[in-house]
């Protein structure tokens, strides 16, 4: 009888040491925020800023030459084009599915709904891994929750975040 009790005894402190060990603090991601990005696919990249904020994304194209001023807004899936005086809108279902905006917006929009994994820890910033509508993301964030880096591989997208703060 001892030992069982002795058994028991062990068996629940091994329990309690594995939950303490396991609840471990996740980093808590900011997703409204104001920044600078340099995104690619394929062979194409451009740069500019962008605000995420509740579901929305706003970009605001810088480079190349080529698209500078051009304003791409995604409300949920209405998108919203805007260069000089010229604004054209579209529902996102007759657009292509894989353009570097809708990438651009999956990656703000998806990224901490709460079914990334931990994928790599470190002092300077964390990698998780997450399956996106567009496919597997794997993303970068900072000791402060601010995300710095994102890629889809299977879409040859990346994306680079700077000069970041959160929105109210």
């Amino acid at each position: 009888m001892k030992k069982l009790r002795l058994f028991v005894l062990f068996f629940l402190m091994a329990i309690i040491f594995s939950a303490c060990q396991s609840n471990e603090v996740k980093k808590s991601i900011i997703t409204n925020f104001n920044a600078d990005f340099t995104a690619s696919k394929g062979d194409f990249s451009a740069g500019g800023s962008i605000t995420a904020n509740d579901g929305q994304t706003e970009l605001v194209f810088n480079k190349p030459q080529t698209v500078d001023g051009l304003k791409i807004s995604n409300d949920g899936g209405e998108i919203s084009i805007e260069i000089d005086d010229l604004t054209s809108t579209a529902d996102e279902a007759y657009l292509p599915n894989d353009n570097l905006p809708q990438l651009i917006h999956c990656v703000a929009t998806e990224i901490c709904d709460g079914r990334e994994i931990l994928y790599q820890k470190n002092n300077e910033s964390d990698t998780y891994i997450l399956e996106t509508s567009k496919g597997k993301c794997t993303y970068s964030v900072d000791k402060n929750g601010y995300i710095l880096s994102a890629q889809i591989n299977s879409k040859n997208f990346r994306i680079d975040f700077s000069n970041q703060y959160e929105l109210g």
